[in-house]
């Protein structure tokens, strides 16, 4: 059966690399593009928190609370965005859906699991539209900017959590980041012909790493007290650009 599971997720791995529409906020513009939540379902209903963990469910944020993991368990998540964007002059709705994750764990021992699967991690995707009225006597032709850009970052996760001895456990989660990112400028003059196209265009790569340590005790009345330390290391991403300018 967990070889079943283990191929059906190889295979679907590729739909979750590709680039898709993670993001139509006009604020994924600046650098990597939207940062995305890094959690399953779970985590976003109790408000994001990241100490939530059982024996039947991962948890993407905490790879130290796979020491707990009894049961082979695959995780599917989907995100729907609808995004209500107004100015001064205008206001559009727009939408965005993708895959938000796709993770699969499984026990290895009575005190360890074993957790892989990839992730979008952040989003590019808007189009912005800038009209250059001029209504002074300078003599400056008008001018429209339209902005566009699309693609991201994705993440391919190994995480590995163990108890180290009773009520103390330690994860540890490597990712790979991958992805590309394009940007497109297109600048029309008015009463000129061909208007400038110039494309940005951004392959990226690198690792990252996180560690965590907790502790567990449990209470009167079926309570229990959880304390994390969760520390991200510094993470390097390797850009190789391209520029293209053309009319």
């Amino acid at each position: 059966m967990i070889y079943k599971i283990v191929i059906a997720l190889l295979l679907s791995l590729p739909i979750v690399g590709i680039s898709q529409e993670i993001t139509a906020s006009p604020y994924s513009f600046n650098g990597l593009g939207e940062l995305q939540f890094r959690g399953t379902n779970e985590n976003r209903a109790m408000a994001g928190i990241s100490v939530y963990r059982d024996s039947i469910h991962q948890n993407l944020q905490d790879p130290s609370s796979l020491s707990e993991l009894k049961l082979t368990n695959y995780t599917l998540g989907f995100n729907y965005t609808r995004y209500a964007i107004s100015n001064n002059d205008q206001s559009v709705n727009d939408e965005a859906a993708a895959i938000d994750y796709l993770a699969l764990a499984f026990p290895i021992s009575k005190k360890a699991a074993v957790s892989f699967g990839i992730a979008p991690r952040t989003g590019v995707g808007y189009q912005l539209v800038s009209n250059t009225q001029n209504t002074d006597l300078s003599g400056e032709p008008n001018q429209i900017t339209r902005l566009e850009g699309n693609g991201g970052l994705n993440e391919l996760f190994l995480a590995v959590g163990f108890s180290v001895f009773e009520n103390f456990s330690f994860g540890l989660n490597s990712r790979y980041n991958f992805g590309s990112i394009e940007n497109r400028s297109t600048v029309a003059i008015e009463e000129v012909e061909f208007a400038t196209l110039n494309v940005y265009e951004s392959s990226l790569n690198g690792w990252d790493f996180t560690t965590a340590f907790s502790y567990k005790n449990n209470l009167k009345n079926n309570k229990n007290i959880i304390l994390n330390l969760i520390y991200n290391f510094e993470s390097h991403i390797n850009s190789k650009n391209t520029q293209t300018l053309s009319r």
